[in-house]
């Protein structure tokens, strides 16, 4: 209903727009029809604008009804915040710090949002995280909640930032998240899922998806997102924070972190083991975070967001200019890990897929937040899990499906060739001419 009434307000203001373009230019000649027109052509403007915005936001409400129409078993709704960027949404409400507040036009819901401001301001999108910050996202919790998590049975937050990959959800990832259930037992899993501003299909999917499953129904929680600002990596840190901040609310031991994009099928979604394995190095504390290797037959593909000076990755690859005159970009290097090589630690990797021990982050590291105002937004948390003592580590046996690494076709070969060998050994050798490498 209110689509279509939005729909005849348009209708009508574009109908009186060619209206008055359609008009003599004769009328000029009458300076006080003249100043008429164009008072009434800035007015028609001006609504027409208005109309617009009211659509999105419409639309915005459309979106939280049909979400609400798809619930869980005991009868509430899968929706857990709408997040926009425009604090005063004025006829379906608007959001701020203590949460959401209705408008009294239009019935909404009081699911609580937060206020991102998404212009460049200080750094990026520093007040969408202090916006955060305040609600208890991404920061330290109390010791109650701390204590809860450690009591409570296992659960595994899976969790992920979805924009425009409708098709990849319906032909990869939604199979694959199904299966993690299976592969997790006896650990319990809750999907979290943060989606902004798709021209796809994919909120539809993911609505579809959660709402198909009881089980999943009854802990999932989708946070939608529309007109945020903000490069990309701001635009992941804020998905990156609301998600980690979600999984300490729901007391999650452990939060698998993973992109949604990925085109192919990893072989830990066929065999528990690697997951298993890599859960069970976080049980034992021997690490505290650990994030995913590439497929054999492909290069390691997320260099930006790896940091380790052993593999030569200690440096900002694609916006670091001395460096990358220095040493080249991202794409000058060739990483392969062989996948029988033992963990080893770095100081950040992500590689699409990463396992964190969530009470090691509540302990001591609950200060962290993404930030991707300057670099990848990976780096800056993963450097503070760091320096408050966190172990972080790549798992080689914990192949994932998504990159490909440079298209070496186009930006020809690499200028430095890196193996991670089976027993651990790094070797790195400089690429002086064909056939004829450097070892360094």
């Amino acid at each position: 209903m209110y689509r279509a009434f939005v729909y005849i307000v348009d209708r009508i203001l574009g109908a009186m727009l060619q209206t008055i373009e359609a008009c003599d230019a004769d009328i000029w000649r009458h300076p006080r029809r003249g100043l008429l027109l164009v008072l009434g052509t800035i007015f028609v403007v001006y609504v027409r604008e208005l109309s617009s915005s009211l659509s999105e936001q419409l639309l915005l409400a459309g979106l939280s009804d049909d979400l609400h129409n798809v619930v869980n078993p005991d009868g509430h709704g899968l929706v857990d915040s709408i997040v926009v960027e425009n604090p005063l949404n004025l006829l379906q409400g608007w959001c701020g710090s203590d949460g959401f507040t209705r408008a009294r036009m239009i019935p909404t819901y009081g699911s609580p949002c937060v206020q991102v401001t998404g212009r460049r301001n200080r750094t990026g999108f520093e007040k969408a995280v202090e916006a955060l910050s305040a609600r208890g996202l991404g920061r330290l919790v109390s010791a109650e909640v701390e204590a809860a998590a450690d009591a409570a049975p296992e659960l595994v937050a899976v969790a992920g930032c979805a924009r425009d990959v409708g098709p990849k959800l319906a032909r990869t990832m939604l199979p694959i998240l199904g299966a993690l259930p299976a592969l997790l037992a006896p650990a319990a899993v809750a999907f979290l899922v943060f989606e902004n501003d798709s021209a796809d299909d994919t909120a539809a999917k993911l609505i579809s998806w959660i709402g198909g499953d009881a089980r999943r129904a009854a802990t999932a929680r989708l946070h939608f997102a529309r007109r945020l600002g903000g490069s990309r990596t701001e635009r992941l840190a804020l998905c990156r924070n609301t998600l980690l901040g979600e999984a300490h609310r729901i007391s999650a031991r452990y939060l698998l972190m993973l992109d949604l994009d990925c085109k192919r099928r990893p072989p830990w979604a066929d065999d528990p083991r690697p997951l298993r394995m890599a859960l069970g190095a976080l049980r034992r504390r021997e690490w505290d975070v650990l994030a995913a290797n590439s497929m054999a037959e492909l290069d390691y593909y997320d260099l930006w967001a790896l940091r380790s000076a052993e593999l030569g990755a200690d440096y900002d690859c694609w916006r670091d200019r001395v460096e990358m005159k220095r040493r080249g970009d991202c794409d000058a290097t060739q990483l392969r890990i062989n996948a029988s090589a033992p963990p080893f630690a770095v100081d950040s990797a992500f590689n699409g897929l990463a396992l964190y021990r969530l009470g090691a982050l509540r302990r001591r590291a609950g200060g962290c937040s993404y930030d991707g105002g300057r670099t990848c937004e990976h780096v800056p948390f993963h450097l503070c899990l760091r320096r408050s003592g966190l172990r972080l580590g790549v798992a080689p046996y914990l192949v994932q499906g998504c990159g490909d690494g440079a298209p070496r076709a186009v930006v020809g070969p690499p200028r430095v060739r890196v193996r991670v060998e089976g027993d651990g050994s790094v070797e790195r050798r400089e690429v002086r001419e064909v056939g004829r490498d450097v070892i360094l």
